[in-house]
């Protein structure tokens, strides 16, 4: 299984946060500053190469509910859309998009918050670390 996060978001101190909440459990972060800070390869109709090697990609929307691109403005719901349909294999997380400013979110996941987001995929990969550990098996006379 792949353990790649994409972390999307225009605040670098996220992306911090989030490679030194997960990275203890096995996880590993790519950052991206988003569609808004740099030519974006999905806006160019094609593959992420982010996404496309990533499990996970936690959107932090914009207040504004939408990445400004140049002279173009990105919805942030349509941002994860577009992200499901190129990359079926990830499963994206839209965060705190404002209702109605987004965008139609569909099919896609959403939290409150990209902070809340992370904090799940710190449990959950907390959660299996512990199991793994459970399930190792142990040789006799050695503690682990």
């Amino acid at each position: 299984m792949n353990s790649d996060v994409l972390v999307v978001s225009e605040d670098p101190k996220l992306i911090h946060h989030a490679f030194d909440a997960l990275r203890p459990y096995g996880m590993n972060v790519i950052g991206c500053l988003g569609p808004a800070l740099g030519p974006c390869k999905l806006e160019a109709n094609a593959m992420c190469p982010l996404a496309a090697h990533s499990s996970v990609v936690v959107i932090d929307s914009p207040a504004s509910g939408a990445f400004s691109c140049h002279e173009k403005v990105i919805p942030a719901a349509e941002y994860a859309a577009e992200i499901a349909g190129r990359h079926p294999g990830c499963f994206p997380i839209l965060c705190g998009a404002p209702v109605g400013a987004s965008g139609a979110t569909g099919e896609t996941a959403q939290a409150t918050s990209a902070i809340s987001a992370i904090e799940m995929l710190r449990q959950i990969a907390r959660a299996a670390c512990l199991d793994a550990r459970a399930v190792a098996p142990r040789k006799e006379g050695v503690l682990s």
